[in-house]
């Protein structure tokens, strides 16, 4: 699956688009916009995604689809960071 993700925001505040051409992905996609979006770059950084095992959606994901959570995961994880570097710059 294809997914498109569109950061917006500084170190203070970061939202995020996304879509996929996956009904399953652009499901799992909304999980994390709702956990992540909105929030400052230290907040999404030191935010671990706990929500996955406390609902079990783990237990029902494919190795596949998984890693591509984990995936996702780490895409708005760098574009939280890169956001924190460009914070601290002079």
């Amino acid at each position: 699956s294809q997914v498109w993700l569109i950061p917006r925001g500084d170190a203070h505040r970061l939202s995020f688009q996304a879509i996929s051409d996956s009904a399953i992905v652009s499901g799992l996609i909304a999980l994390l916009l709702r956990v992540y979006s909105d929030c400052s770059a230290r907040t999404i950084l030191d935010t671990e995604p706990y929500f996955i095992e406390a609902i079990g959606l783990s237990a029902h994901l494919s190795p596949t689809r998984s890693n591509g959570l984990l995936a996702m995961l780490n895409a708005i994880k760098a574009h939280a960071h890169s956001a924190l570097l460009g914070s601290t710059k002079t």
